[in-house]
C-alpha cells in the first residue's frame, strides 16, 4: 500500500498542476465574478483533474487490481465509482477552499492548493478501500444488503 500511496501522491502532484493551470486560465480569462472564480472554475478544473488522475490510477497505480475480464466495462464502472466518491472529497475541498477565502482572503489558487493537499488523503482512502479494491463495489452491495436484512430480522421480534 505504501508504494501505491507514493504513486498516488505523484499522480496528485501532476493532477494538481493540471488543475491549477485550468483554474488559472478559467479564473483569469473566462470568469470575472465571485461565482465564476470560486464555484464554476474550481468545479470544471476538478473534473479535468479527476479524469486525468483516474486514467493514471487505472493504468498505473491500481492496474494489478483491475478485473482482467471485460476491461472496458471495468473502466467505465470504476470511473463512475471514482467520480462519485472523489466528488465527496471535492465537496470537502470546496468547503475548505471557501473557508480559507473567507477567513484569510487568499487568492483562489492558494486556497485550492491548500484545500487539495488536505483532502488528498481522504481521496486516497476512497480509491484504495472502495474503488480499486480486490472485491468489486457491486459485490459489496449484496453483502451489505444481507447484513441489513439479518439485523432487521433479529430486531423484528424485539421491536414488534
Amino acid at each position: 500500500m505504501g508504494n501505491r500511496y507514493l504513486k498516488f501522491a505523484l499522480n496528485g502532484i501532476l493532477g494538481t498542476a493540471v488543475e491549477t493551470i485550468v483554474l488559472w486560465v478559467l479564473s483569469n480569462f473566462i470568469f470575472h465574478n465571485y461565482f465564476g472564480n470560486y464555484i464554476i472554475a474550481p468545479t470544471i478544473a476538478f473534473e479535468v483533474e479527476l479524469l486525468l488522475k483516474f486514467i493514471i490510477s487505472y493504468y498505473w497505480i491500481w492496474n494489478k487490481k483491475i478485473s482482467r475480464g471485460n476491461r472496458h466495462k471495468s473502466f467505465i464502472s470504476q470511473f463512475l465509482q471514482y467520480n462519485f466518491f472523489l466528488t465527496f472529497g471535492f465537496i470537502v475541498r470546496m468547503g475548505l477552499l471557501l473557508g480559507f477565502e473567507k477567513i484569510f482572503s487568499w487568492d483562489v489558487i492558494i486556497c485550492n492548493l491548500i484545500a487539495g493537499a488536505l483532502a488528498g488523503s481522504l481521496n486516497f482512502l476512497f480509491a484504495e478501500k472502495i474503488v480499486f479494491r480486490s472485491v468489486g463495489f457491486k459485490q459489496l452491495l449484496p453483502q451489505g444488503y444481507q447484513w441489513v436484512q439479518k439485523r432487521v430480522k433479529a430486531w423484528n421480534g424485539v421491536i414488534f
